[in-house]
């Protein structure tokens, strides 16, 4: 897994037949059975998470990445999105208490302290956890995995919300509501 975790993804070759360890591949056994939980998710999406599991029953474990995610009402929420290592999940995490939090939050000096406090902990003892006015911080590991089928890597499914229509299509919207102009029609040649 060390050798996984420090593999330069832009040089990746994904090749679910590729030969594991013994640890790889008990996590990728477990995680090409993996799909979304009936009552956690609206049924299109359960249904289409485990329709690839049997669409696309191999899959490539992709580096492994770290996030920043935050206890809210008794559940993990994500804080951050997934990024290289923990420590860089940690300085963001600093930065958002330093700069983001204060603003965003409107915070009194006494809490925008707090939160530069908690900053400076997190530069000067790389905690995975931290609380700061009773909001709980953790630094988590993120696995994931590339579903393949025999003709390839799985593409979106019929439920993956996309809220960006096509270049032309939202050029074509946006003319129509006056927000962008006519494209300029090259004069006829004179012959």
């Amino acid at each position: 897994a060390e050798e996984r975790d420090s593999f330069p993804a832009g040089n990746m070759v994904a090749d679910p037949s590729a030969p594991t360890g013994p640890a790889e591949a008990a996590l990728k056994v477990e995680l090409l059975t993996a799909h979304y939980p009936r009552a956690g998710v609206p049924a299109p999406v359960y249904d289409d998470s485990i329709a690839a599991v049997h669409s696309h029953p191999n899959g490539v474990l992709l580096p492994t990445r770290y996030a920043v995610a935050e206890r809210v009402g008794g559940t993990w929420q994500p804080f951050t999105h997934a990024i290289d290592t923990p420590q860089h999940a940690r300085d963001t995490l600093a930065f958002s208490f330093r700069y983001v939090q204060p603003r965003i939050a409107q915070l009194t000096a006494e809490q925008a302290a707090a939160y530069e406090q908690a900053a400076d902990h997190l530069d000067a003892t790389r905690p995975d956890e931290i609380t700061v006015l009773d909001r709980h911080f953790r630094i988590t590991r993120v696995e994931t995995l590339l579903r393949f089928s025999p003709e390839g890597p799985e593409g979106p499914r019929p439920s993956d919300y996309d809220p960006d229509p096509p270049p032309e299509a939202h050029a074509a919207q946006l003319r129509a509501q006056g927000r962008l102009p006519e494209p300029d029609v090259p004069p006829a040649s004179a012959t």
